[in-house]
């Protein structure tokens, strides 16, 4: 999806696992007067073709450059948010001449323990995805956003139950085997890092060693969990326009 000023810099949103392009709305209408905004669903999710599995965090980040090559765009920012944030970290260390500048939010270096992650996949090819739905929403969101805010949170379920099981879980796969923590000290460019002070998943400490790795980054706390656009999709929005513009 590609909307907002058609003369501005090119900002790329990549969507987090359990998710799609749709997770952005939220954020998208505070950024169109500035950026020409790209959004896309990454491989075996939202509407993008689920190919035979397990994928890898490579290759979705070529994914990425095939269509910067196909629309034709030489240089962009590029923000991703957990899974997200893993491809833009590979950009970073592999393709920097592609990206002006980076924002990594709620993601780390190394996200879990492949146990737990074996164990998930387990799970969702026996029963489905529905079975960690409660699970996930107690990683993605804070209790009161949760009671507060039940119409976007029926959204965010809706989003993430529509997802077919063999995308998912290849998907799982790719963060699984990604691990940056001894690369990531290569990426060199203008990058805002983005943390939830009370995301249990990409913790607060996991944000500072990136930001201890990459030099001359930035580092903000959010008042929000594991998806901190959906919970305060402005203020979210407004560290992006003080950082890219």
């Amino acid at each position: 999806k590609v909307e907002g000023n058609p003369q501005g810099p090119v900002l790329v949103f990549s969507n987090s696992l359990g998710a799609n392009l749709h997770m952005w709305d939220e954020v998208v209408p505070f950024l169109l007067p500035h950026f020409n905004i790209v959004r896309y669903d990454t491989r075996g999710l939202g509407k993008s073709l689920v190919r035979p599995g397990p994928y890898s965090i490579p290759q979705l980040g070529e994914d990425v450059i095939a269509m910067l090559d196909e629309r034709g765009y030489d240089k962009v920012h590029f923000c991703g948010l957990s899974m997200g944030g893993q491809i833009g970290q590979w950009l970073g260390i592999h393709h920097p001449e592609r990206i002006e500048k980076l924002i990594l939010s709620n993601t780390a270096a190394k996200i879990g323990r492949e146990n737990r992650w074996n164990a998930r996949i387990r799970l969702i090819n026996q029963k489905g995805l529905w079975v960690i739905w409660e699970g996930t929403q107690k990683v993605w969101f804070r209790d009161e956003f949760t009671q507060q805010e039940t119409e976007k949170l029926q959204e965010m379920k809706e989003m993430f139950l529509s997802h077919k099981v063999e995308g998912y879980v290849a998907c799982c796969a790719a963060v699984r085997d990604a691990d940056f923590r001894e690369e990531v000290s290569r990426i060199e460019l203008p990058t805002l890092i983005i943390a939830g002070e009370e995301d249990t998943s990409t913790t607060i400490e996991e944000a500072e060693f990136m930001a201890e790795q990459i030099s001359g980054s930035q580092l903000v706390v959010l008042p929000a969990r594991h998806i901190s656009i959906v919970e305060h999709p402005q203020m979210f929005a407004n560290h992006l326009i003080d950082f890219l513009m």
